[in-house]
């Protein structure tokens, strides 16, 4: 098989370890021969019977954002205990998802920190752990800086 990236991820609401598999092809291959897709599916088959899921994700032209968005989160919340802080993330993703998002991201979470009497750096890890954990969804097709407008999905 080649997997191309494997995601470990503590599933809540018992955290427990669950595997998923992606197999990355570009974007460019719009159409699969019937040996490819055998093939692929044969890789879904056998994560399946490992008890893991698996994705076919295409390549797009917005990946340097998407990597870029992801290691700005990274550094915010790489020395904290984000399992520790999935109730606190989820309430802030919560309150957040009822407000405003628009304009500068900078000016998004001071507004936010404000509103809940947290600091302004705790509102981004937050946010940063709301996001690691699906709570939020950011438009990596825009960059994730604070001097620029805060893009997510809802």
């Amino acid at each position: 098989m080649t997997i191309d990236i494997v995601v470990t991820m503590l599933l809540p609401p018992d955290f427990h370890l669950h595997y998923h598999g992606i197999d990355v092809k570009s974007a460019k291959k719009e159409t699969f021969s019937d040996k490819e897709k055998a093939r692929l599916q044969r890789e879904k088959e056998a994560l399946g019977k490992l008890g893991w899921t698996w994705q076919l994700m295409l390549s797009n032209p917005y990946q340097a954002h998407e990597l870029s968005n992801c290691l700005v989160m990274f550094r915010t919340i790489r020395d904290q205990d984000v399992v520790g802080q999935y109730n606190e993330a989820h309430m802030f993703a919560d309150y957040l998802l009822t407000r405003s998002t628009e304009g500068r991201m900078s000016s998004v979470m001071s507004r936010v920190a404000k509103q809940l009497g947290i600091s302004v750096d705790r509102a981004h890890q937050l946010f940063a752990i709301a996001v690691s954990f699906g709570m939020l969804r950011v438009d990596h097709t825009q960059p994730l800086m604070p001097d620029k407008d805060l893009h997510l999905l809802r």
